[in-house]
């Protein structure tokens, strides 16, 4: 019984290990049909690898024979342009010698000019001559004519002549520039002492009596730029200019109304000049509002602040050196937005 116990156990192993010998044989065969699908892949593999190469080197082989054939087609190409070049000299040479053996400088030139509309001076043809043959012989054959030395030769003259004339060109369209740029300058200076077109005087006098208008509104301002008098130099030197224009104006009763009264009626004589006319009035304009604040404030016994008379000075010199500079240009000065709207209504019919 104690034996049959343990022999039991050794016969249960042995039975399992019997059992278990199967999945090893399926093991072993999976294996070789890896091992076999990985063989057939890589000879796959390795034909495909085959072919690819196959097909490069025809490929290559056919672009090689391509390039050959290129080259063939550029050489017999250039054979012909050769041949046609010889041609073309060889007619040429003869055109130039017009039957004869040989021809001189003299007839060579008259030659080119005649058959090859080529006009060269003398020392070129003999310049031409003397590159092609050797020693004092002045004469060229056929052979000499149609040799290369001689084509080289004539191209390089003809380039050389090309390029004096396009210098030529060159110098003589910077001439006429030049000249058009100074005849600009000269009828721009001459404009400005010249009267205008279709009777409206711009004369250098209609300018310079249209600037004097604005000594009005110009004296009328000195007295607001005495604050700028130790701050600007040359300011000083300006009202010490005007000074006594300042105070005969001022000797005047109701000067200032005067003047503009005057200047009113002169902007509306139709007589005047239109460039005197707009100055008038524009003149007039900048002058009542220079008075307006002024007036404002003895109504209302105030005093204007010294700030806002150096800004009311630095405003109506600006609009001063504008007119002028303008009016001196032979233009009118209305640009200057509302005032110049006002300085038109203000005129009446212009």
């Amino acid at each position: 019984s104690s034996l049959l116990r343990r022999q039991r156990p050794l016969r249960h192993g042995a039975g399992a290990h019997l059992h278990a010998a199967p999945p090893a044989r399926s093991n072993a065969t999976g294996r070789l049909a890896s091992a076999t699908l990985v063989t057939l892949a890589l000879l796959a593999a390795r034909r495909s690898r085959g072919r690819c190469e196959a097909v490069r080197r025809r490929a290559e082989g056919q672009a090689t024979d391509l390039e050959l054939e290129a080259a063939k087609v550029r050489a017999e190409v250039e054979a012909m342009q050769r041949a046609a070049e010889a041609e073309r000299r060889k007619a040429r040479a003869l055109r130039l010698t017009n039957g004869l053996s040989k021809v001189g400088a003299a007839q060579l030139r008259v030659r080119l000019k005649e058959e090859e509309k080529i006009d060269l001076t003398e020392t070129q043809v003999e310049e031409l001559v003397a590159s092609c043959r050797a020693g004092s012989e002045t004469v060229l054959s056929v052979e000499d004519l149609q040799s290369d030395k001689f084509g080289e030769e004539l191209d390089r003259l003809l380039q050389q002549k090309a390029e004096a004339e396009r210098g030529a060109k060159l110098a003589e369209r910077e001439r006429r520039a030049k000249e058009a740029e100074e005849l600009r300058q000269q009828q721009e200076v001459a404009a400005i002492f010249s009267p205008g077109a279709d009777g409206d005087d711009r004369s250098f006098t209609t300018r310079l009596l249209a600037v004097l208008t604005y000594l009005l509104p110009l004296l009328d301002s000195l007295q607001f730029s005495l604050p700028l008098l130790d701050v600007v130099e040359p300011l000083g030197d300006l009202v010490e200019f005007l000074a006594p224009l300042f105070a005969l104006k001022e000797a005047i009763p109701f000067g200032t109304f005067i003047f503009l009264i005057g200047y009113q009626a002169l902007a509306r004589n139709t007589e005047f000049a239109a460039l005197l006319r707009f100055n008038l009035a524009q003149a007039v304009v900048l002058d009542v509002l220079l008075i307006v604040p002024q007036f404002a404030a003895a109504i209302f016994g105030l005093e204007l602040p010294p700030d806002f008379g150096v800004a009311l000075f630095i405003i109506t010199f600006g609009v001063i050196a504008y007119s002028i500079v303008l009016t001196l240009l032979g233009k009118n000065p209305d640009g200057l937005g509302g005032l110049s709207d006002m300085t038109r209504r203000n005129l009446g019919p212009f």
